[in-house]
């Protein structure tokens, strides 16, 4: 409301000044038609959203990307920054497989299998191309909630339990949930993290809701952790999912890196 008023008021000063504007002041607004308001006069009482401009998409945009918490080092994991020369045909798989869950996402969002999974070696690029998704997704406005597990989990472990339930419910909720590096860690995952997951995934799982999911943990590993959590993530993701195993010097770009540089 405060917002629209402020746009009222600008319409007003602007058609109280309109007679002084210049043609040379006119074009320097990126929407000629509604100086960059967002609305257009019907008649003397009554506004119309400007259909000649994004400008609200745009600033919904951007406030989906600041709810995101997305850095600028997240913002550049793109599908074009991704390295593919040179890289095994399973990481080479798993960058087409993201990208054909981009284009299919419109079609598919609402049906129950809607989610993706990227299962294997560290530093293979899991998180680089679902980021990629991610930012692909939040340039259409969708909303995504970016979860890092190893952080989040340890902000959450001494938060307070008021926060612990707004952050599952966020998860619950958002258009999209991006859970990166699910269950990272040799052991298995306490009582506390499982909570947290399964609430989420249930939840999203009986709503579909879509996930994105980046992971070390194998789809057995996954089901030895609880079956149906397990279970429910591999059906939603069956028709967008990569695995990338492999050697470490074979898979892992950062220790490939390190080798080149000794060459």
């Amino acid at each position: 409301m405060a917002d629209r008023i402020e746009r009222l008021r600008a319409l007003t000063k602007h058609q109280e000044s309109e007679s002084t504007v210049t043609k040379s002041s006119q074009n320097s607004y990126n929407c000629s038609y509604c100086k960059d308001t967002g609305d257009i006069w019907v008649n003397t009482w009554t506004l119309r959203e400007c259909t000649h401009c994004n400008i609200r998409k745009m600033e919904d945009i951007q406030r989906k990307i600041r709810a995101a918490q997305i850095t600028e080092e997240f913002k550049a994991k793109t599908f074009g920054s991704f390295e593919l020369e040179g890289r095994p045909e399973a990481i080479k798989k798993a960058f087409k497989v993201a990208q054909s869950y981009v284009i299919a996402f419109k079609e598919i969002r609402k049906t129950k299998h809607n989610g993706i999974a990227l299962y294997g070696n560290s530093g293979s690029g899991k998180t680089h191309l679902l980021a990629a998704v991610t930012n692909n997704l939040l340039s259409k406005g969708i909303e995504v909630f970016y979860f890092p597990w190893v952080e989040g989990i340890k902000e959450l472990t001494n938060a307070e339990k008021g926060k612990v339930q707004d952050i599952i419910h966020r998860m619950q909720q958002c258009e999209v949930l991006f859970l990166d590096d699910l269950f990272k860690g040799r052991g298995k995952p306490t009582d506390f993290q499982f909570e947290i997951a399964w609430s989420a995934l249930n939840y999203r799982y009986l709503n579909n809701k879509p996930i994105l999911v980046s992971t070390e943990r194998s789809i057995s590993d996954l089901l030895d952790i609880d079956e149906a959590m397990g279970s429910r993530i591999g059906e939603v993701t069956k028709n967008h999912m990569a695995i990338i195993n492999g050697s470490r010097e074979e898979m892992n770009y950062r220790i490939l890196g390190m080798l080149e540089d000794d060459e």
